[in-house]
């Protein structure tokens, strides 16, 4: 039996054997979004890289943009269904939102969401099929406005700026295309990019202006929040991978 010190994935242990936190796999091993928990206050979800490799201590996140969405659907879809008739926005490839949502923005069944299962590729403009988990449960009509959403942790880059949404810090370098275990909480070394840290205003950390890193600066207004600043003895010093608490989920 695997090593205790490996954590708990879903009510079972990961085998360290097959791909532990500071292994990469080029082939998918876990359902993307598990979640992994240490005794120490750490967790992990099981990540996929963009295509740009990730170097470790850095903030990543989504690349989604919501710019793949049908107004009013071309065909209606009966309660019950598992499949729907999608129109592309721009060319979708093979299984790109998969583990992602399909989410009714409007119109009937408006509020609601599915989990994707896959979908071959799309060409823009065309009609491709979206195969569902779970059946529809209000019908969709051709008035109904949909969005396709990606999983979050479907191709990862370095977080660009403040304002996206965080999706963990690598914590080992991570070659493009690749699987990792993307730390979400708890003591974390992460690329500093100011000496500020240590006053009473100076606690909370978000996103940086340079790419992947933190700030404890207040940030820029909708600054995402990473995590709070661990140790009061020094300040950040900008450069440094200091360890704070990651609070991302």
């Amino acid at each position: 039996m695997p090593s205790k010190r490996y954590g708990r994935l879903e009510h079972r242990e990961v085998d360290p054997s097959v791909q532990n936190v500071m292994q990469e796999s080029s082939t998918q091993i876990y359902p993307l979004g598990a979640r992994l928990a240490f005794d120490d206050g750490r967790i992990y979800r099981y990540t996929e890289n963009g295509a740009v490799a990730l170097a470790a201590g850095k903030v990543n996140s989504s690349p989604d943009d919501g710019a793949e969405r049908e107004d009013t659907l071309t065909v209606a879809v009966a309660a019950g269904k598992r499949a729907m008739t999608y129109t592309a926005v721009g060319t979708i490839t093979a299984n790109q939102y998969a583990d992602g949502l399909l989410c009714i923005v409007d119109g009937s069944g408006q509020g609601m969401q599915y989990k994707i299962e896959n979908h071959l590729a799309i060409t823009a403009g065309e009609t491709g099929i979206i195969n569902l988990y779970d059946p529809i449960v209000t019908a969709l009509s051709t008035s109904s406005d949909v969005m396709l959403v990606k999983s979050l942790y479907k191709s990862v880059i370095v977080a660009p700026d403040q304002v996206v949404i965080p999706t963990g810090v690598a914590p080992i370098p991570v070659t493009a295309s690749f699987f990792f275990w993307n730390q979400t909480r708890g003591p974390a070394p992460v690329l500093s990019e100011d000496s500020t840290g240590s006053a009473a205003t100076e606690r909370i950390c978000t996103l940086g202006t340079s790419a992947g890193t933190l700030t404890t600066a207040g940030g820029a207004p909708g600054a995402a929040i990473i995590g709070r600043v661990q140790f009061d003895s020094r300040d950040h010093v900008s450069g440094d991978y200091d360890v704070i608490f990651l609070t991302i989920e």
